[in-house]
């Protein structure tokens, strides 16, 4: 199960790494952009300066549908990649472990709904802690 944490947590980091390049990219896309339109604007050749604002904006339309395929393909992973067969599996298992009755508790949660308590994490784990005040603080 911690595993399946960290690998939950590397998978986040390593998102936000890709978006960040994706960012330094756009800067530098916008920052090249910018230093050629300040001479057409300052010249004011309507012509040009319509030419250059075209690039700007071609520039975030670009990234706005690379990030509509990255949520997508994000959102379409996490869901297709597991089977419903090992999901169930490693919830019993976790129930066993934990005396837990899980058929129980599935029968009893109602879809597309969340889990509406917060689950108090033990005294001495510190990052549980931390996850739990993040997710009140999302809540």
């Amino acid at each position: 199960m911690n595993y399946a944490r960290l690998a939950s947590r590397v998978d986040a980091t390593a998102g936000k790494i890709e978006q960040a390049v994706a960012m330094n990219q756009v800067t530098g896309q916008i920052t090249r952009i910018t230093t050629k339109l300040a001479p057409t604007v300052n010249a004011m050749n309507s012509m040009e300066v319509a030419m250059g604002m075209e690039k700007f904006s071609q520039v975030f339309e670009d990234l706005e549908v690379s990030g509509d395929m990255q949520m997508a393909a994000m959102s379409g992973a996490t869901t297709g990649m597991t089977p419903e067969d090992s999901v169930n599996a490693l919830l019993q298992e976790v129930g066993d472990e934990h005396a837990l009755d899980v058929g129980s508790m599935l029968t009893e949660a109602q879809p597309g709904t969340g889990v509406g308590t917060i689950v108090e994490p033990a005294a001495g784990d510190e990052i549980e802690k931390r996850f739990a005040a993040l997710r009140a603080q999302a809540m």
